[in-house]
């Protein structure tokens, strides 16, 4: 059985690095006693990841949390359980159960949507760039952008973000949304 975590990764939080993110997860996993499937061999790790890890500085609107379950659990009671322990800047969206493994998300990822803001006016200074789908205006300061980010060809959006906008201080990004083949996954 698997379970997918919705949450928010904000404020402070965007300056922790993916490892010790891990870790603040395996401990909150762990406080909770969950029914966790574990690797099988030497050193047993639980089946948890991240699915498409953030950059250092980047705000996520939606990202994936897969966790593996042995048995079934309740999830109103584990999303309650899971806001009171967790920092702020972690905000559990919603906790569903999914039939696809992690691997399954990591190969069936599209794109991705970026939303990037600055003091200066950005959209006069948009460039070109091969890995993007398309960009949407918010407003002269804000930008939505949507990038190619599958198996094939994984990007790398702040080396984008700069191409794109050479002359601009980018003050704000933040991942809005994974895109992936099939709509209703979760």
């Amino acid at each position: 059985m698997y379970l997918i975590v919705v949450y928010q990764k904000i404020d402070d939080m965007i300056y922790l690095g993916h490892l010790d993110f891990m870790n603040l997860w395996e401990k909150m996993l762990r406080i909770l006693d969950l029914p966790i499937a574990f690797s099988q061999g030497m050193h047993k790790t639980m089946k948890f990841n991240l699915i498409q890890p953030l950059s250092l500085g980047v705000e996520g609107m939606n990202e994936l949390l897969h966790v593996e379950l042995t048995q079934d659990v309740d999830l109103v009671n584990l999303k309650s359980k899971l806001i009171t322990l967790l920092p702020e800047g972690i905000k559990i969206k919603k906790i569903v159960k999914t039939k696809y493994n992690s691997k399954w998300f990591n190969q069936n990822k599209v794109a991705a949507k970026y939303q990037i803001s600055s003091p200066k006016k950005i959209s006069d200074t948009i460039a070109t760039h091969k890995n993007i789908l398309q960009i949407k205006t918010l407003s002269p300061t804000s930008l939505l952008v949507t990038v190619i980010n599958n198996p094939a060809l994984q990007t790398n959006i702040k080396e984008i973000i700069l191409t794109l906008f050479p002359k601009v201080d980018i003050i704000k990004m933040k991942r809005v949304s994974l895109i992936y083949r099939v709509a209703s996954l979760l």
